[in-house]
Order: structure tokens, then sequence, then C-alpha cells
């Protein structure tokens, strides 16, 4: 196939008796990209890391040495600019805030770099999964299980995060208010969780993603009985057009997550770089024909018999009834 690719290793998973074997260590666990064009590659190290894995992952019984890491890759087309693509797999094992909190910094880095490459991508495994029953997960236990309850994760981010865009101001107004603007503005400021730096660096300059943030489920654990799914998975774009989206594994026989595959053409110049200063209005208006695209789409699947609002409103009450069974086990 001739392609050029680059990895980079994450962690290195331990062999132990501690691991159920399904996962059994004994290899590498890392973020990968391909390419049949010229690529050279980097890797933006996060600051932010919620979970210490060398001194914590005996909590998980899944020992590992490492932390988390993205790879970025500048691809060199023969029909156009530069790509910068970042192949990115946030923490699973913390709340919200830890999530945001290392995905900010993949924002700054795109801001850093937008004025040579205009052209941007971000793909992977967000891990936006702190909803309905995983609120009870210790994991996942900050403030925001309460503060976007009636929301997936991955709706929060489209709502919160993803819908500031930089032009909007030097601060993301959504995540300082902890969700809610302007409701109760000033008294939610100080628990928002986050620092003035990720607030500064967390805005959106350019990217969507052309997925519904609740139907288009990537991850759904049937040990749960249905009572969990979430979008894990993201095709963030900046300085395209997309034009075909796939999804697939269905049946989850490749992979415990489906796959997103899209297929994008170069804005022009002038756009993607905002040389005419049109880039927020068209992100803005892509933002407004996907989500009206996405929400046609969801009420044909509401024809076919889609369940997803009744399952996400089951979890919610299991996760108010495993409290009230927690709270009465402790009385008692």
């Amino acid at each position: 196939m001739k392609w050029k690719g680059g990895f980079v290793c994450e962690f290195i998973e331990i062999e132990s008796e501690k691991r159920h074997d399904r996962d059994q260590g004994g290899g590498v666990h890392g973020n990968a990209i391909f390419s049949k064009y010229d690529v050279d590659f980097r890797v933006l190290d996060h600051k932010h890391q919620p979970f210490n894995w060398e001194k914590d992952c005996d909590k998980l019984n899944e020992p590992r040495k490492g932390r988390r890491v993205t790879l970025v890759a500048e691809i060199k087309t023969a029909f156009g600019p530069p790509i910068l693509c970042y192949c990115v797999h946030l923490e699973v094992f913390c709340g919200l805030i830890g999530r945001v909190n290392q995905f900010s910094e993949i924002l700054s880095d795109s801001v850093i770099h937008a004025s040579t490459h205009p052209y941007q991508l971000i793909l992977g495994d967000l891990n936006t999964k702190s909803h309905s029953i995983a609120r009870l997960s210790s994991f996942s236990r900050d403030r925001y299980c309460v503060l976007s309850l009636g929301m997936s994760e991955s709706e929060w981010w489209d709502k919160n995060l993803l819908s500031w865009h930089a032009c909007s101001g030097d601060t993301n107004m959504y995540l300082k208010y902890g969700g809610i603007w302007p409701v109760f503005a000033l008294a939610r400021t100080a628990l928002s969780g986050f620092t003035p730096k990720v607030l500064t660096d967390a805005r959106n300059p350019g990217f969507y993603d052309p997925w519904h943030p609740f139907y288009d489920v990537t991850i759904n654990y049937p040990r749960y009985y249905a009572l969990y799914s979430a979008k894990l998975d993201w095709t963030l774009v900046r300085g395209f057009n997309v034009i075909k989206r796939w999804i697939g594994n269905d049946d989850y026989s490749a992979s415990d997550h489906k796959y997103l595959m899209i297929e994008v053409v170069f804005d022009d110049y002038s756009i993607a770089s905002d040389t005419e200063g049109m880039a927020w209005e068209v992100w803005r208006m892509r933002r407004k024909e996907w989500k009206k695209r996405l929400e046609k789409e969801v009420e044909s699947k509401r024809v076919r018999g889609s369940k997803g609002r009744v399952v996400q409103w089951i979890g919610f009450v299991a996760v108010f009834v495993a409290i009230g069974i927690g709270v009465a086990r402790k009385r008692l």
C-alpha cells in the first residue's frame, strides 16, 4: 500500500495476575496516523494528567507505565496546503473537567499553528462518557456529575465547549459559568472548576463535528442491559467541507467502538485562513446546517423506533435509585 505512518506509545501494558484475561498486558498502547502522502510527526505532551497511571494503576488492576499524549502530523498532500492532524485519546478515568483540561491544550496548539496550517483535523476517542450510570463511577465524580444532568457528556461538549468560537471572546463564558449562561451566572462562576488559562485556551477556532452529539453512538455496553451508551469518538474538522460520512462496525466484532469515517474537500484558502474575515460566519453556518440535517436524521430514526432518549432517562432514574440505596445502606 506504500503508506507512511507514525505511532506514539502512551503506555507499556504490564502483564500481571491482577489483570482480567480480557485486559491482560504484555503490549503497548498508543495513537497512530497513516497517510499516502509525506508526513512529519511530533508529540503533544499533555501537562494535564487527571489520572496518575504509574501511581494509581493498581486501583484498576491494570498495571501500566506511561501517560496521555496526542500524536500530531503535518500531512503534505499533492492537491492542497499541508494538513495538521491530531490523533487524540483523552483520559477515561476522570470526570468531565479532566478531559476538557486536556482538550484545551489541543485547541491552544491548534490556534498557535493556524496561520501556517489553516486546514486541521482532530480525530479520535475523546472518552466523553460521564453520563447516565457512569455518573456513579468513582472516576467520574466531579461537579459535572450534577451540573450536566439531563445531557450526555458529548452533548455538554457540543453545547458549552465547541459552541464558543475564538472570535466570540477571549474567555469561554459557557465554561466559565458552569454550562448555564446567563442564568445564575454570578453564582456559578466560582463553581465551574476551570482555571483562567483553560477558559482562555478552551475556545473553538473553527472546528465542527458532522455527527449528532447524542444519537450517533460509538460505544454500547451490553453488560449494562442497554442502560448505557455514548458518543466517545469525534471527527472534528476545520477548513474543510464534509461531503460524505460513514459509521460502521455496528456489531462491534472488530472493536468495542464503532468507526467514524468522513470524506472532505478543502475550503477556499481565503476562507480557511480567514484573510477575508469569513471563517467565523462559515463555521456558524455549517454548525447550523449540520444541526438541522442531523435533527432530520433523528426524526427518521424515531419513526423507525429509536429508543435513545428513553434509555437515557431510564439511566438517569437508575442513578438516583442507586444513590438512594447507597444512602439507605449507610444508615442501616
